[in-house]
């Protein structure tokens, strides 16, 4: 308990002595007695602009010339429309990659001369082709995970997909081609 008493009244103390000194000379022992709120040198005042004389009557009449136009900055741009459809697409493709030569068609490297051409068109920045990318290759190790030979399954999903691409690719023409 004295130990507590001890602090406490330490404390106090020095609490309480910054606050003399301030009443005393605006100065903080604690800061080598420099003012903690120092006075702001004033400035003198501008001198008075004299009073603007009276315009003469012929600028008075003059029209006033039209305020110009100013275009607004332009809006970001977000993401196409049909970037989902294109991702999609590219999962397609990349599973085609991977079941076609699978099952046995000799058309493996079509389907990524196919994305990569949908990449090549689409342009933009870099990561946009990343996500692309990924989109192909996750289609691709998906059934890479899932199919060491061609199975019916697989059969069935090739035509599924084959499908699904070509119902994609027609919509995505139809919508937002030129």
């Amino acid at each position: 308990m004295s130990s507590r008493l001890a602090i406490v009244s330490i404390l106090a103390v020095l609490l309480t002595v910054p606050a003399v000194a301030r009443e005393r000379d605006n100065s903080d022992p604690w800061y080598g007695g420099r003012p903690i709120n120092p006075p702001r040198p004033t400035q003198p005042a501008p001198p008075a602009a004299p009073p603007a004389a009276a315009p003469p009557a012929a600028a008075t009449t003059a029209p006033k010339p039209a305020p110009v136009a100013v275009a607004p900055p332009p809006k970001p741009t977000g993401p196409a429309p049909y970037e989902a459809d294109i991702q999609r697409l590219g999962e397609i493709l990349g599973a085609l990659h991977y079941l076609r030569p699978l099952c046995g068609a000799a058309d493996g490297p079509v389907w990524r001369e196919k994305m990569q051409a949908i990449m090549d068109s689409e342009g933009g920045p870099t990561d946009r082709k990343e996500r692309f990318a990924g989109a192909f290759n996750n289609g691709y190790s998906s059934f890479q995970t899932t199919y060491r030979t061609c199975t019916p399954a697989a059969d069935v999903a090739v035509n599924r997909y084959l499908t699904e691409g070509a119902k994609l690719s027609r919509d995505i023409a139809t919508r937002y081609g030129n």
